[in-house]
């Protein structure tokens, strides 16, 4: 995985997880 992927994939973790403590 190249690095653009890597944080594309952080990002995406990140909101879900904001997303679960709205929940």
């Amino acid at each position: 995985m190249n690095e653009e992927t890597r944080t594309k994939v952080k990002v995406i973790k990140d909101r879900l997880l904001q997303m679960w403590r709205f929940l």
